[in-house]
């Protein structure tokens, strides 16, 4: 498939620094002979989607807003007496990326080959290149802490960052219109965030197809519960592709809720490769509206 876009504190002892150090190092040293002990599965299974380092760090929240990179989005005038600004909120997805092909069908070769092993294997078209993507993160952090584990596992592995940026638009309707419009962006945006959870969960914890499927069923109740209620006219061109894209999510979500996926793998690398569709169709909306 080809998929387009274009310090630490003053005042405490060196006593006890020395312990909080000492307990960061025993509980990576743990993690590791946990890794170590335990059976061997697909690499990409194992070390791409449950990063051992995320313990250790206080996660910034996904998408937070850079006050530089705040942009005006375009006026949505669908006419009526309320006026109110409504925010698309930024995003950044660190990918994986595992190779990059000037051949389609070498990069459809490649992601069938990591599809195999439990990974996305999506195929992301860049500027004529076919990028062939393992599985993608909100935190920069993650995707490094993994990508360094690839490169020592003899993986060719770099990290390749999609995203879009916060964008206000002052939208002129009625004030359910408006708030419908509020809510399809932070359905999206909150449909972005599960299905990553979701998809590192499902490894970590050693989920099942059938639990997997019941994680995706809950998101995909959230997004039906907002297209079913809308009431917003869709005449309005911008408007129309704000619908389009919830209902390309609800259509992706139940695409893989009806996985004929039979073993972990295969479902594994489904719910890895929606996580990345899903933040994809995210930019390629932020893009149409003229962000970016």
């Amino acid at each position: 498939m080809r998929n387009r876009i274009q310090r630490r504190k003053r005042g405490g002892t060196r006593l006890n620094l020395n312990y909080n150090a000492l307990f960061a190092l025993l509980v990576v040293v743990a993690v590791v002979v946990l890794i170590c002990v335990s059976s061997v599965g697909d690499f990409l299974s194992e070390k791409v989607f449950a990063p051992i380092f995320t313990a250790l760090k206080t996660e910034k929240p996904k998408g937070t807003p850079n006050p530089s990179s705040t942009q005006s989005g375009a006026v949505i005038d669908m006419g009526g007496n309320s006026e109110a600004k409504v925010t698309l909120k930024a995003i950044s997805c660190f990918s994986l990326q595992m190779g990059v092909y000037s051949s389609e069908d070498k990069a459809s070769v490649a992601a069938g080959a990591l599809r195999t092993q439990g990974a996305a294997g999506y195929v992301f078209l860049d500027n004529g290149k076919y990028r062939v993507l393992a599985a993608g993160y909100s935190d920069e952090a993650n995707a490094k802490s993994v990508k360094s584990r690839l490169l020592e596992d003899g993986k060719d592995c770099k990290i390749f960052n999609f995203n879009a940026d916060e964008a206000v638009f002052l939208v002129t309707s009625t004030n359910e219109n408006i708030k419908e419009i509020e809510t399809i962006f932070e359905t999206l945006y909150t449909v972005l965030d599960e299905t990553e959870k979701a998809a590192l969960s499902f490894d970590k914890d050693k989920k099942t197809v059938d639990e997997g499927k019941i994680s995706v069923s809950d998101i995909l109740a959230k997004v039906k519960k907002v297209s079913d209620s809308l009431t917003i006219p869709t005449e309005n061109e911008t408007v129309k592709r704000i619908v389009d894209c919830l209902n390309s999510f609800s259509d992706k979500l139940t695409v893989l809720k009806s996985s004929n996926a039979s073993d972990t793998v295969d479902f594994a690398a489904e719910l890895k490769y929606l996580s990345l569709e899903l933040a994809n169709l995210y930019v390629a909306l932020a893009d149409s509206l003229g962000v970016g």
